[in-house]
């Protein structure tokens, strides 16, 4: 039986000869592998198809529940136009294509959050401020795996305490904590959409340890996941 459904291409790794394992966050099936049988001739209009986060639409042919399945088609289903030409739009996609393979393990649908990766894409694909993009998405992103920060509204507070995932006044008796600066940010960015996330203004060394600070409550929370690097290019992009 032949399935089909869109999906969100995460990785894809050379498999024996000129094949591929096109590892995808689909919209049906939640993470999903396929194998993608390869030619000289079709290596590089599959590769163009298989850039991080493209948004394509998967056909194959199901296989026994142990055994991966043959791709029997890949096509461009919301082709990217500012993000494929654009060094800094590309860049933030390939940090987040990163955090986004390392943090999503799950093998069941989850539409809410393929909706919310798929439309945050095609927003930042459209956008013309976009400095902020990455932090406001993996804050938002912290809401469907559970660990959103939990902020306090009516006054000052100066740790974020990441084991708690909230707010204290005095410094936890521990190392995993915001600084009452990025604190301040954290709690700056707490229900901004994209556009409005752009209003706020920080020098290339805040952004980059505010980032670190988020990675790191990432790395606390999801078991297993590995040293993030992409964002070691981000800091050389917006330099």
């Amino acid at each position: 039986m032949f399935l089909s459904t869109e999906a969100i291409v995460f990785r894809v790794f050379p498999f024996r000869d000129s094949s591929y394992i096109l590892k995808a966050f689909t919209e049906e099936y939640g993470l999903k592998s396929f194998i993608i049988r390869g030619s000289k001739k079709s290596k590089g209009n599959m590769r163009s198809k298989t850039q991080a986060l493209n948004i394509v639409q998967v056909q194959w042919q199901e296989r026994s529940q142990n055994e991966l399945s043959y791709a029997s088609s890949i096509d461009l289903k919301e082709p990217f136009k500012a993000i494929s030409r654009d060094v800094e739009r590309s860049s933030i996609v390939l940090f987040l294509s990163e955090i986004l393979y390392k943090s999503i393990r799950e093998e069941m649908q989850n539409r809410s959050l393929y909706h919310y990766i798929k439309n945050a894409l095609l927003y930042l694909d459209v956008t013309e401020e976009y400095s902020n993009f990455h932090i406001a998405f993996l804050l938002k992103l912290t809401k469907y795996f559970g660990f959103i920060p939990l902020m306090d509204q009516k006054g000052k507070t100066d740790f974020f305490d990441m084991q708690e995932g909230s707010v204290f006044n005095e410094r936890p008796d521990h190392e995993y904590y915001f600084s009452p600066e990025n604190t301040e940010l954290l709690n700056s960015f707490s229900g901004m959409n994209f556009a409005d996330s752009e209003s706020i203004k920080m020098t290339r060394e805040k952004r980059n340890a505010f980032l670190d600070d988020i990675i790191n409550y990432y790395r606390y929370h999801i078991d297993g996941m590995d040293e993030v690097k992409g964002h070691e290019v981000l800091q050389t992009v917006f330099s």
